[in-house]
This record gives structure tokens, sequence and C-alpha cells, in this order.
């Protein structure tokens, strides 16, 4: 009777053992229970819309409509290194990149009309307007996400808005991802330059900047005499998407950038203003940037560079916030206090993500070779210089090292682990109470035309959007009680005496 009583709990165990991966979609994989998101794959909508194995490359792309401008057909194959196609193991469509008139140099000559974005001007400054890329289609009161796309250097945001659009559709794709096109909105600041304006892509009540400008927190060149901030422009349109009154399910909105695009978001990180009702809301993806704002004041940096001829101003802006300060910020570091400022910054939640191939030189600066000679190194000597201070690295800050990958835009992106960091880890989280209601602007609403229809998403916990329990998760603690039943008479039998 032992015998029997203990294949019993054996047979139970390993049902329990073989319902439970099945639930999780993982058989074969050990996975800790609080770390489980319910499996589940795309719906055959996105599949058909989607799957690169239903196109032929140089296909129409879906969504796009007439007047989008060449060259955003759909890329099937290829490495991603390109910037320019999927990246391996992907099996969706990539879209190509907008073509466009002009020059980074010799400025822009019209922006284009990118497929699945309109161009929206509807967030004012005076008689200005911040001209955005913006999703179209997609129902804003469903939207729980929010990416805030940087371009780089060449102010290219029709490009970063693609790129982070065909990120989110792999993302999707994959059955680990806990996320659905419908929750996600991607949008790109479109930051003018001088040169754009003088080219002609600039509208007359467009803002804009110097050509680099707007990465730093400078003000506006015009239109006219206005003089606004590019990290004013960054807190107003957080607080546009902040509205619930036009995203009521909306619960984080990521600042992301690579290259200059990462220098921008780490610089805003630094200097962002103290706003209890948006702070919650915000985190920071930060793609290999050329340099740093360093995370500590003073002379000490991980690098005796052979030109030390700035060895007084390592210290100032955009390497220390130190200097000449932009106006944005000057009265609130003046009035709060240098430490104060850093340790607001040390409070935020980043993620550093570095390519272990990008060996490049970045920021050519003298200030910026104190702080290593390269993108990849000045990682990780800002990664030390956290993990040297008071506590160590923040616990709301991270850091990816991207392998087989150097200063490659998209396949940054898309790696995994930066995909979970955007798009998925906390999609679910309830916002907090102090978040704000009120805005100063407002967007376009419309129907979710590529949204995946897929059942309710569930949470790192297993609880449903209600907070009711899951039938999946119902299914595994019913199926662990009855294990530990048996448990419990295979005990009670090693007691009995056997005639």
């Amino acid at each position: 009777m032992k015998h029997a009583t203990g294949f019993s709990v054996a047979l139970v165990m390993a049902l329990c053992l073989t319902m439970t991966s099945l639930v999780n979609g993982r058989i074969g994989t050990e996975f800790p229970f609080r770390d489980v998101h319910q499996r589940r794959r795309p719906d055959d909508a996105f599949n058909g819309q989607w799957l690169a194995s239903n196109y032929q490359n140089g296909s129409t792309a879906p969504n796009a409509i007439q007047g989008d401008s060449p060259g955003q057909t759909l890329v099937i194959g290829g490495t991603g290194a390109d910037d320019d196609s999927q990246r391996p193991g992907c099996d969706t469509a990539f879209i190509g990149t907008a073509q466009v008139q002009g020059s980074p140099d010799g400025g822009w000559q019209a922006l284009p009309q990118v497929v699945g974005f309109d161009a929206d001007r509807n967030t004012s400054f005076g008689n200005a307007v911040m001209p955005i890329y913006i999703e179209r289609g997609k129902d804003f009161s469903k939207i729980k996400r929010v990416i805030v796309a940087q371009p780089g250097k060449p102010r290219d945001s029709w490009k970063y808005s693609s790129l982070f659009r065909n990120s989110l559709i792999c993302a999707v794709s994959n059955s680990s991802m806990a996320v659905t096109l419908a929750d996600v909105l991607i949008v790109a600041p479109i930051w003018l330059g001088e040169s754009d304006k003088m080219a002609g892509a600039a509208q007359e009540n467009d803002l804009y900047w110097t050509d680099g400008g707007f990465s730093v927190g400078s003000l506006t060149q015009g239109p006219g005499g206005q003089q606004t901030s590019s990290f004013e422009v960054m807190d107003v349109l957080i607080k546009r998407f902040a509205n619930q009154n036009e995203f009521p399910t909306l619960n984080s909105i990521v600042v992301a950038g690579h290259s200059l695009g990462a220098s921008l978001a780490q610089r805003y990180a630094m200097l962002r203003k103290t706003d209890d009702t948006t702070e919650s809301l915000v985190k920071y993806w930060v793609g290999n940037p050329g340099a740093y704002v360093w995370p500590a004041a003073g002379p000490s940096r991980p690098v005796a560079p052979s030109d030390t001829s700035c060895a007084a101003q390592i210290d100032d802006w955009a390497y220390g916030i130190g200097g000449s300060l932009p106006a944005y910020a000057t009265a609130d570091v003046s009035k709060e206090g240098v430490e104060a400022t850093y340790q607001r910054y040390r409070n935020r939640t980043i993620q550093y993500a570095l390519g272990l191939l990008d060996d490049g030189p970045g920021d050519t600066h003298c200030e910026a070779q104190y702080q290593g000679n390269s993108h990849l190194s000045r990682g990780q000597n800002m990664q030390k210089a956290l993990e040297a201070m008071d506590g160590g690295i923040p616990a709301t800050q991270s850091f990816n090292y991207v392998p087989n990958t150097s200063h490659q835009d998209y396949l940054m992106m898309s790696d995994p682990v930066s995909q979970n960091f955007l798009f998925v880890e906390g999609l679910d989280d309830k916002r907090t109470a102090t978040s704000s209601v009120g805005s100063t602007s407002t967007g376009t609403t419309g129907t979710d035309s590529s949204s995946t229809g897929t059942s309710t998403k569930k949470g790192a916990t297993g609880q449903t959007t209600s907070g009711q329990p899951s039938s999946a998760t119902a299914l595994i603690i019913g199926c662990n009680l009855t294990a530990l039943a048996a448990f419990a008479a295979l005990a009670f039998m090693a007691f009995i005496p056997i005639s």
C-alpha cells in the first residue's frame, strides 16, 4: 500500500509539473513563480499582418497610405546590422526607413511622411508648435505605455520612430513578451535645426534649435523670439501623455534614445525638474551615448588622458552639472544644490544598454576623454562609478551589455533585454494616485487597426488587470494543493503498521 501511495504522489507531482510548464509555455526551464508572465502567442490577425513569411522583399508595408515617402517597403531577411533590416530570430517583416531630401549638415528639405505615423502639431508653446511623429490609428484609451523616441545626431526622428516601431512588432511576436501593439504608443519629437529651417523642413511656427542644441537642453532659436528649452519641451510632452482624460490607462512613459539620443535621455534624466505628478511614470533607456553627465561632482574621473587642457572643466555641463547650465535648470540647481540633483538622478529608473563591440570614440571633446576612450569603456566606467557610491548601483538602475553588437541602433533596441525594459517590464503596474489628470495639450484619437486583439494580459503575479486570479494561476494553485495533500497522505501512511 505504501508503494501504491508513493506511486500516486509521484504521478500527481509529475502531472502538476507538466501542467505548470504548459501554462508557462516553458517546459524544461525553471521559472520562479514571482517572475512568471502568462505566455501567449499573438493572434491570427497579428500573424497575418506582420509575419515575414506572408511577404516578399519589397512588398507594400501594412498600414501604408497614399503620400507615404519612398523607401518604406518591407525588408525580408538581413541581419539588422544596417539599421534597415530585421534582426535574426525575429520572424516579423521590417519596414524600411523613409527616404528624405537634404542632409544633416546642409539641412533637411522636407519631413518625410512615415508609414503608420502622423506629423502631429498639437503641442503649443505660445504661437509656436513642437512637431512630433505619433503612431496613427491607435486607441489612446487603451495605451499603457508611451515610448518617446529620440533621434541621433542627424536629427532623423523619422528613422527612430520607425526603428522603435519595428522593435515593438518584433517583441509582440515573441511568445515570452507579454505585450500587444494596442498597449504601446511610439512617438518621436522632431528636433529641427537651424539648417533645417533654412533648407525648408520646418514650417513657419515649428520650434527649431542650433543643429545639436536640442541634446543639451538649449533654448530654441525660433520661430521669432521664442525661447524654449528642449527639456521644457520634454516636460510638456510628458504631461500631455500623462493626461488621464486622453490616456486613461497609461502607467509609464519611456524616454529612449541611442547615441546622441541616448545622451539627450541621460542629460534630461539628470536635470528633469521634480514633478510628483509624473515622476513615477517616467523611465529612461540610454543606449551607447557618446559621453555621460557624470553622476557625482569632483575632480575624480576614471581616466587620465594625455590631453589635460580641460582638467578644470570636467564637471562643466554636459559632462557634469557645473559651469554654464541650461537656463532650464539654473534656478533649480541653485536652490536644491548639486548633491540633491545627483541624488534625484540616482533615484530614477534607467537602463544603460551597451554594445560589447562598441569601441567607437563617441564624443571627441577633451572632457569626454576623462570618462574613457570609447562608448563601451565610458559605459563600463559609469557602472563602476555608480557601484563605488554609498549603496552601490541604485536598485532602479541596470546595465545591459548586448553581445555581438557595436554602435548599431536597431540591434541595440531590438535586443530582448532592451525590449523587455522598453515594452514589457512594469506594463501592468498600477498607476500611483499622485499622477496628473490635467494636461496642456491634446492629441489625435482613433481606433487601433493594428491591435493584436488578444485577451486580457496577465501580470508577473498571475493576476488579471481586474485583480482576480487567472484560470492558469488557479490551475497551478489547485495542482500544488493536491500534491501537498498527497504528500500528507503518504506521511500518514508511513506510521500505520502493515499486517
